[in-house]
């Protein structure tokens, strides 16, 4: 699996993640199904598991991947 593959399964993987955990935030972005059901009551742990879980991935990304690897493209997300 290329760097890019790479790059797009972890994104996908996490965008889907981070969905799930944040139905607010998927709703926000116009993504009804199944999040409208899943809405949650806001606080501060809900906030500190939404920050480990950034955390581990970013620490994750940075474990598996070389940004050196991957397209131009890419290498402009990885940034972000």
């Amino acid at each position: 699996m290329s760097a890019d593959e790479m790059f797009e399964k972890f994104t996908k993987e996490f965008l889907e993640k981070f969905l799930e955990k944040n139905p607010d935030f998927a709703t926000y972005l116009g993504l009804h199904e199944p999040y409208d059901y899943m809405l949650p009551k806001g606080s501060t742990g809900r906030f500190l598991e939404n920050l480990k879980m950034m955390e581990e991935g970013l620490t994750r990304l940075k474990e598996t991947l070389n940004p050196a690897e991957l397209s131009e493209d890419h290498k402009i997300d990885w940034e972000v």
